[in-house]
């Protein structure tokens, strides 16, 4: 059995997060927390929270025990080449994280299912006009992890169907799709394509001209909930164009922020949120990083603890 860890660094570059620093010391009053605003002893951080931290930061921390990501995705984690070999890496997918990205979800097929878009440019020009619904449309999820299955389960009440998409192991949406054929099934036959995958080398670009191509005959909309670099944006661009796709809603980017002079800011197929499908309560999230620390004391994996040969 290891000690449990005693000085916690959240080295987190894009946001406030004294409200989760405030929450980890109330929830485990025996560790010391520390941000990269402080002056943090370096030689004894022996866990770290990373969401975007500075270059070389992890060559500078030789008393880690144990490294977690702020969210779901751990990529910008496993490309550090400051990473130690032999340090275990973990993830947070806290409920809250969860119940949001569904909402995210919902939002956007209700928004299109029902059509809103078109009524509210029926209201502009004074028209009203009852259009007609489809009847049960699919939802298919690239990704069917924690949260794929989370949001799927949100959506099946509603009178929506299930498609998924994994690697290897089939799942109990109506619809489950397996292996390198499996992808371009799922979007064949998807009203909505949700991607939820975790960024590796296999879905690194794996949104690209030929997955596109795929859609044209359902023209459905696609949601971009993963991660940035899944996604040939100049590919996306000229499929929207083509009419291969009806509409994109994009909430994750290759350069976040989003520059400016990206032509995905004016496409008018395009729909773009930054980066905010789901964000983790600091409550829960020091809870689950709490949990993480005694599992390492124990002995034990940390929740979530990732393989890194899977990447996830």
């Amino acid at each position: 059995m290891s000690q449990t860890p005693k000085h916690i660094l959240l080295a987190v570059s894009d946001r406030d997060i004294q409200d989760l620093k405030a929450a980890l010391q109330q929830q485990a009053p025996e560790m010391r927390v520390y941000t990269l605003e402080d002056n943090f002893p370096a030689a004894s951080i022996d866990f770290a929270v990373l969401w975007k931290q500075p270059e070389g930061l992890l060559a500078q921390l030789p008393a880690l025990q144990g490294i977690t990501s702020l969210g779901a995705g751990v990529d910008f984690i496993l490309n550090d080449p400051a990473l130690p070999p032999d340090i275990p890496v973990a993830r947070i997918v806290a409920v809250d994280l969860k119940q949001q990205m569904a909402q995210y979800v919902t939002a956007v097929v209700t928004r299109f299912h029902r059509r809103f878009p078109e009524f509210e440019q029926q209201q502009k020009a004074r028209q009203w006009r009852v259009l007609p619904v489809a009847p049960a449309p699919v939802v298919g999820f690239a990704g069917f992890g924690q949260l794929g299955a989370f949001v799927a389960e949100s959506l099946r009440p509603l009178g929506y169907r299930i498609a998924s998409w994994t690697r290897q192991t089939k799942t109990a949406a109506d619809m489950s799709f397996v292996g390198q054929e499996g992808l371009r099934q799922l979007v064949e036959q998807s009203d909505f394509v949700i991607n939820l995958l975790p960024l590796t080398a296999a879905t690194r670009g794996i949104f690209n001209s030929q997955t596109f191509a795929w859609m044209q005959q359902r023209k459905p909309v696609f949601v971009h909930a993963g991660r940035g670099p899944q996604v040939i944006e100049s590919d996306l661009i000229r499929a929207l164009d083509a009419g291969w796709l009806s509409h994109a809603v994009m909430d994750v980017f290759n350069t976040e922020p989003l520059p400016a002079e990206s032509p995905l800011w004016t496409h008018p197929a395009i729909t773009i949120t930054p980066h905010l499908a789901a964000r983790s309560d600091a409550y829960q999230t020091a809870a689950a990083i709490v949990r993480q620390c005694r599992a390492l004391a124990a002995g034990q994996p940390m929740p979530l603890q990732i393989d890194r040969h899977r990447a996830y």
